[in-house]
């Protein structure tokens, strides 16, 4: 019923504002325990080096409510509400001054020793002032704009009896109205993620996104992430 994952990944990127990378550890839970719901959130703390500063902080947390239902024995629909909460650093470049909300739907399917999924979601921000001339910072740490359609594609491949699993997976957003931070209206990204059993509760694996269009919102993301079931 209880799921705790920790991530720890590095990212580079190029601006015309500044270059730099961050390094982030993310701890995440998640509880399975009511019928058809799961429930959980995640924090992320921040080592931002822009060029010769470093910023240290956090970025704003994750909350989030899924509903779901199997819909074939092999294969389930997920829909759910994510909400960001504005406690992040805002003054390093590390978060956003927004609340952001992002319904989605995520659909899940086996064949097999294969699986796949896609989901679909919106982002919409939501300040609760407003701007002034020159009052927003630049944002380093997964940047984007107020709204943006999210969505993901991804293939894996189960092996020894599910112990061993690894993924390709494409990861998009399009930004359908104003454009505030100069980095275009569409991202696209590829990853790759493995994940092997390291006994029957927990597991480790490496992951890695490079992305496929310019402008680019990072150079290269790579980093580890284990979860442990309890």
């Amino acid at each position: 019923h209880h799921t705790v994952s920790l991530e720890i990944h590095h990212t580079a990127f190029d601006f015309d504002s500044a270059g730099g990378h961050y390094e982030a550890i993310t701890l995440g839970y998640f509880y399975g325990g009511f019928s058809h719901w799961i429930l959980g959130g995640n924090l992320s703390a921040i080592v931002l080096h822009s060029e010769s500063q470093t910023e240290y902080g956090i970025s704003n947390p994750l909350l989030f409510a899924s509903w779901f239902t199997h819909w074939n024995p092999k294969g389930a629909v997920y829909v759910g509400l994510q909400l960001e909460l504005p406690l992040g650093n805002e003054d390093a470049g590390i978060a956003s001054e927004h609340f952001m909300l992002v319904p989605y739907v995520l659909v899940e399917q086996s064949f097999g020793f294969a699986f796949g999924g896609a989901n679909l979601g919106y982002s919409q921000a939501v300040s609760l002032h407003k701007h002034e001339a020159g009052d927003v910072h630049p944002l380093y740490v997964n940047p984007h704009e107020d709204q943006e359609i999210l969505y993901r594609l991804g293939l894996g491949l189960r092996q020894k009896a599910g112990r061993f699993k690894e993924q390709v997976y494409l990861d998009g957003r399009h930004a359908p109205g104003d454009l505030e931070l100069g980095l275009g209206r569409n991202h696209l990204c590829v990853g790759i993620s493995v994940e092997a059993a390291l006994g029957k509760r927990l597991s480790a694996g490496p992951k890695v996104e490079l992305p496929l269009i310019s402008p680019k919102r990072f150079d290269w993301k790579a980093g580890l992430e284990a979860k442990g079931l309890f």
